[in-house]
């Protein structure tokens, strides 16, 4: 009996500490990729007014793993190159004009009517996607802008035994696939 009360705690400890884990990290190649697959549809459309729109369906789409109450921000911003993150003032969730678009998870379920550069305060009216530039040279408006899209996610600790919950965050950042003109 002593021997398996010496045993056993570790033993669950380890178990536990491998569900946690994997949980973890389940939540996190979910925010990869739903980050990844809207930033690939944001460099695909380019300049279309629908552009943000298509962007939260692909990551709903491509984020089903999370719940949507997790979702924390979802920020669609002018990057200046590759890997470059939004600015601080995007990340903590307010729109710049020119610069972000900032979503929650209840944009995600908006309908396409909301979208469309309505206004200069509407959800896409900020960064608006038809001022996004496409041009393939520097002689006809280009280059091509840099696209991304950042998302923070929150994970649910089920244990514990490391904290209650953890944010977590990734980035893509694409070019716009330029167009000529």
């Amino acid at each position: 009996m002593v021997e398996g009360a010496i045993v056993m705690l570790p033993f669950f400890t380890l178990i536990l500490g491998i569900l946690e884990g994997s949980l973890l990290l389940g939540d996190s190649l979910a925010t990869a990729h739903s980050t990844k697959a809207g930033a690939r549809t944001a460099s695909a459309l380019g300049t279309d007014t629908m552009t943000d729109f298509q962007v939260l369906a692909s990551i709903g789409r491509e984020g089903r793993a999370l719940r949507r109450g997790d979702i924390n921000l979802i920020v669609v911003y002018d990057a200046t190159s590759y890997g470059a993150e939004p600015s601080a003032t995007c990340k903590a969730g307010t729109a710049v004009a020119g610069v972000c678009n900032v979503y929650v998870s209840g944009d995600l379920n908006r309908p396409s009517s909301d979208f469309g550069c309505l206004s200069a305060t509407a959800l896409d009216g900020y960064w608006c996607p038809n001022t996004r530039k496409t041009a393939l040279t520097a002689a006809s408006g280009g280059p091509p802008d840099f696209v991304g899209v950042w998302m923070s996610t929150t994970h649910h600790m089920v244990s514990g035994l490391v904290g209650t919950n953890r944010v977590l965050t990734d980035r893509s950042v694409l070019r716009i696939e330029p167009r000529r003109k």
